[in-house]
């Protein structure tokens, strides 16, 4: 999984590109073509889940990635695995409240 993004990443910043980027319309065509499969591939072997469990963004930002991705619709976040009654949340409160 890690070897796919870091193949996009490399991918996009490397100088040397299949289409060159100042073609009008499909010059940016070829990065965003590998960094959508990068991502799609690393969501579907991580499990939608556990990106949604492990989410920094907003939900309108995650929503847009399973929608760009074709991942499908987004997990409930409700239950976050591996937290139990007593233990503090990422707010750093108690039980998540």
């Amino acid at each position: 999984m890690r070897r796919r993004l870091w193949i996009a990443i490399v991918y996009t910043v490397q100088p040397f590109v299949l289409i060159p980027d100042f073609v009008p319309g499909i010059g940016l065509a070829d990065n965003l073509v590998v960094t959508a499969w990068a991502l799609r591939s690393a969501v579907r072997k991580a499990g939608p889940a556990a990106v949604v469990y492990h989410w920094r963004g907003t939900s309108g930002q995650l929503a847009l990635l399973f929608r760009v991705a074709r991942l499908g619709p987004v997990p409930q976040a409700g239950h976050r695995p591996g937290l139990c009654a007593g233990a503090a949340d990422d707010a750093g409160t108690p039980g998540g409240t």
